[in-house]
């Protein structure tokens, strides 16, 4: 990296969307958020958070040699900054190449975010609200993600420890093997019944028939 140039800007979308499909391997276990999903995430006004709740947010790249290589958002919560007592910025959705002047860029970013919302405390990565993704993964690198689970690669928490962060909040996720005995003892009369019912019908959702299995 040396020799090449970083730049950061704020409110690049395309960049935004585009940074972990620069940085990661095609075959890694990371799963984009659908772009419109992530669209409306970003949009202060079609993001309840932000509309009705008086939340502030901002997002930001950091583009070297002509490629997207980190971004992060940085939001506040007015309401649970109230609850809680606290003066608090969140930072979230952090993918960043292996490069700490990388992240440096973005944290400072989001750290003069948090100073201008009258923040004392910038804290992450936490994607927006508690029903999103939360965390930074430390271990089992190669586990693929069920739902609503973040994945990042294992450069993440020690470019943020580079960088004077440290670990606050520890989580753990547990995989259990749902074997077809396991199953067939989870289930009760009620539900047993519902599965034999002829009136329903069980099909698996495609992408492309994803509007109509709604209907």
């Amino acid at each position: 990296m040396t020799g090449s140039t970083a730049a950061l800007r704020e409110g690049d979308l395309e960049g935004f969307f585009r940074v972990p499909f620069e940085i990661y391997p095609a075959d890694s276990p990371y799963v984009t958020p659908m772009r419109a999903d992530l669209e409306r995430y970003l949009d202060p006004a079609r993001n309840p958070l932000m509309r009705d709740g008086g939340g502030q947010l901002t997002f930001f790249t950091v583009w070297r040699d002509g490629r997207p290589v980190g971004r992060l958002t940085a939001h506040t919560h007015p309401a649970s900054n109230a609850r809680h007592g606290a003066r608090r910025c969140q930072f979230g959705y952090f993918d960043c190449e292996d490069n700490v002047a990388t992240a440096r860029l973005l944290l400072d970013a989001a750290e003069a975010f948090a100073r201008d919302q009258g923040c004392d405390e910038l804290v992450g990565a936490f994607n927006l609200t508690a029903m999103q993704q939360a965390g930074v993964l430390t271990e089992g690198f190669g586990n693929t993600p069920y739902t609503d689970m973040v994945w990042g690669g294992p450069h993440l928490p020690r470019l943020l420890e580079a960088c004077g962060y440290a670990p606050v909040f520890p989580m753990s996720t547990f995989e259990f093997d749902v074997g077809p005995r396991t199953a067939d003892v989870l289930l009760g009369d009620k539900q047993r019944a519902v599965l034999s019912d002829p009136d329903w019908t069980w099909k698996p959702i495609t992408r492309s028939a994803f509007k109509a299995r709604f209907e």
